[in-house]
């Protein structure tokens, strides 16, 4: 997609189409969501060969400079930044990315935070919120990105200092977002602030951090956090359980998993579709393509609707272990209980906790 922007002085709009939130219809998100130039200006964006034509109008006064759209006509950045959390003004004048975001204040907060280039910005941009301790939970959710890393950082150490009540809703999103982020090891830091501060970790807790060694390929720092939870009397349920044996699988141990699997009976806990998936995806990578059918009839046994997954985990099994006979009868059988085939080998999970996202 391409654009053009073209000086139009004489042109006052002080409305942008419906649609439009400041910039472009949420259809054509556009790179000039970061620019703020006066006087207005008539852009046209070419998207699927259709020249689309909106109008749009800076807030900002611009300092001295050429009539263009260039950086010497953007107001100072912590004014932008400041109007960001300040939220939006009616309709279409949201500064938030994405779908939905347009008309949340907390989320123009996220997006200053996120473009502040130090943390004394990051610390003025936060006392004009003014949040509290849920308006700061909810606002770290939307800097969940891997690369809101660094901003994320720079928010909470803030928050700490200037929000009273941080408990423990605070923290367990905090170790989940960081999880889903593959920092599992900001994670523990969180985790062990927790502990500092007397804050008693929940099932939701041990979960975040168990998935959060998963995605960060530490199954042995996943058992350890397992540990730490039965001693302390914390009940796992099939979240946690599964992560466990997921980050079994990702660590090529298979043994473990059945370990884990066979807790999870004694505890009981029910096992699903995503618990026996990836027993069955430890068992392929494990070889052990004999085991896996013995847990796909458990699965059947106990009821359990298998999924493309659980499928192309027990023919990529199959395909291993040079068992091209059983494959053809899984795939047969795949289309019999009408499940979808898929045109990849195999498709893994990212986590188990993608039930509850």
């Amino acid at each position: 997609m391409g654009f053009t922007f073209v000086l139009n002085p004489k042109l006052s709009v002080a409305r942008c189409p419906p649609g439009c939130y400041g910039r472009m219809p949420l259809s054509h998100p556009s790179p000039i969501a970061s620019r703020y130039v006066s006087p207005s200006y008539t852009y046209r964006a070419w998207a699927r060969g259709s020249p689309v034509t909106h109008t749009w109008k800076s807030r900002f006064k611009t300092t001295q400079g050429p009539a263009s759209g260039t950086r010497s006509n953007r107001a100072p950045s912590f004014q932008r930044n400041a109007i960001a959390v300040a939220g939006p003004r009616g309709r279409g004048r949201g500064r938030g990315r994405g779908r939905g975001q347009g008309e949340d204040p907390l989320a123009h907060t996220a997006n200053a935070v996120r473009r502040a280039r130090s943390s004394a910005e990051v610390a003025k941009i936060l006392e004009a919120a003014r949040l509290d301790v849920y308006q700061a939970t909810n606002m770290m959710r939307y800097l969940r990105r891997v690369s809101d890393n660094t901003a994320r950082a720079q928010a909470h150490r803030w928050m700490k200092e200037h929000v009273t009540g941080l408990d423990l809703i605070y923290y367990s999103s905090l170790i989940s977002i960081e999880g889903k982020a593959k920092g599992w090891h900001r994670a523990f830091k969180w985790y062990a602030e927790m502990k500092e501060m007397r804050i008693p970790a929940n099932t939701i807790t041990y979960s975040s951090l168990i998935s959060a060694c998963e995605k960060g390929g530490q199954w042995e720092r996943a058992f350890e956090v397992f540990a730490d939870m039965q001693e302390s009397g914390v009940e796992a349920d099939t979240i946690t359980y599964s992560s466990l044996i997921s980050a079994c699988e990702k660590g090529g141990q298979w043994e473990r998993a059945f370990e884990v699997f066979a807790d999870m009976q004694e505890s009981g806990a029910e096992a699903d579709t995503i618990t026996y998936s990836t027993l069955i995806s430890a068992c392929e990578k494990g070889g052990q393509w004999e085991r896996a059918f013995e847990v796909f009839a458990d699965m059947q046994e106990s009821g359990v609707e298998a999924n493309t997954i659980t499928y192309n985990s027990l023919i990529s099994a199959c395909g291993k272990g040079g068992q091209w006979e059983r494959s053809s009868r899984c795939l047969a059988d795949m289309r019999e209980s009408g499940v979808e085939a898929s045109a990849r080998p195999h498709l893994g999970y990212s986590s188990p906790d993608q039930r509850v996202s």
